[in-house]
Order: structure tokens, then sequence, then C-alpha cells
């Protein structure tokens, strides 16, 4: 199917499946029940289409294709789902082209019940790696009591391995108080505070 092929299909099913809701209108039907009773009319008004001949076999294909184009999210003929991250395409999972078929299948969200026209099994592609967002601007500051800073990372953020008293400074619980604003550790430039020139006043 052409793309304005597609988009035919798609209207004219939205129209169809808009009259089989219609019978709804009014009643009480945002529960198990009555989304189980909306899918029943979906699905027998699609298999009636189809009775017809007027769903061809491989519009499901094509609008599957459009659903998942709509969530930023691209399927190839082969059937595999890719995402982008901005740089670079990488691969989300598969769909078993052979269980592609039209199929309603209704969720309900708040007051709103979306509907699902197509039926497929899908495979989601094993991640071998887990993205997390830090926003440094707002990080808590570092708990030195828990988490205190030792010779070894004093030595990588500084250049320089600690002296005297240089560690005590450094994770020292009364930053900021009198007698001790050069003390502690600076979020800002990630040094201690007598490193870098900042101090904290309470």
């Amino acid at each position: 199917m052409t793309d304005p092929e597609t988009a035919d299909l798609q209207a004219f099913l939205t129209e169809e499946l808009r009259k089989t809701l219609d019978s709804f209108v009014g009643s009480t039907f945002v529960n198990e029940g009555g989304l189980a009773a909306i899918e029943a009319a979906m699905n027998r008004r699609l298999s009636d289409l189809d009775m017809r001949r007027l769903l061809p076999p491989q519009g499901a294909w094509e609008m599957l294709k459009i659903m998942f184009a709509s969530d930023g999210w691209r399927l190839d003929e082969a059937g595999k789902v890719w995402g982008n991250d901005g740089t670079e395409d990488y691969l989300c999972g598969t769909v078993d082209k052979t269980t592609v078929k039209f199929g309603a299948g209704a969720t309900a969200h708040g007051d709103t019940i979306l509907v699902n026209l197509v039926e497929y099994d899908y495979t989601p592609e094993p991640t071998s790696m887990i993205t997390v967002t830090v926003n440094l601007s707002s990080s808590p500051v570092r708990n030195t009591a828990e988490n205190p800073v030792d010779e070894e990372e004093f030595k990588r953020l500084h250049g320089y391995p600690p002296r005297n008293d240089d560690l005590k400074r450094t994770n020292c619980q009364e930053a900021g108080d009198l007698g001790h604003w050069a003390c502690g550790l600076c979020p800002e430039h990630n040094k201690a505070r007598f490193a870098c020139g900042c101090v904290e006043r309470k």
C-alpha cells in the first residue's frame, strides 16, 4: 500500500469504529467489562469489514509501521524496530511479521479510551546498556561523612597527594561554620575548598 492508501484506510477505519463507539455514548463503560464490550464490538466490525474484503492483508503491516513511527521508532520490512538517540539508530526489538493482523484492543487512561487496531507479537531486544540522566547543576552536595574523599581520590582531583590535614579538612563536617569556611568539598570545582579558593558561609 502507498501512504495515501494507508491514510485512506486509517480514515475509513476511524469512521467505522467511531460508529461502533457511538452505541456506547452516554453509558458508564470505562471499566474492564465496558472495555471488553468495546473490544468485542470493534473486533466484530473489523471481522465484518475483512469478510467484505475491505481490509487489505498488507494494510495492518502498513498501519503498524505508522504506529511505531508516531512513537519515534522505525519498523523495517524485516520486522526490526529501530530507535534513534539523536546520533545513531539502535535496535529496540523485533515484530513477528506473520502475527500482524487487524484486531482491536481497548485500554482506558482516565476517561479516555485508546484503541489499538493492530495485533502483533513483539520481542524486545536485550539491552546491554542502562542510561542514567543526571542534572549536575542540581546535584546534591556530597555527604563526606558517608562518602569521604580518600587519598587516591584526593590525588586524582588535585594532582598531588594529600599533605598534613588535607583529608581532614576536605571531609570536615563543620564546613561553612566559623573557622571552617575553607573546609569541605566544592561542588562547583570538585576540589577541596582550600584548593579551589571557594569559601562557604552559613
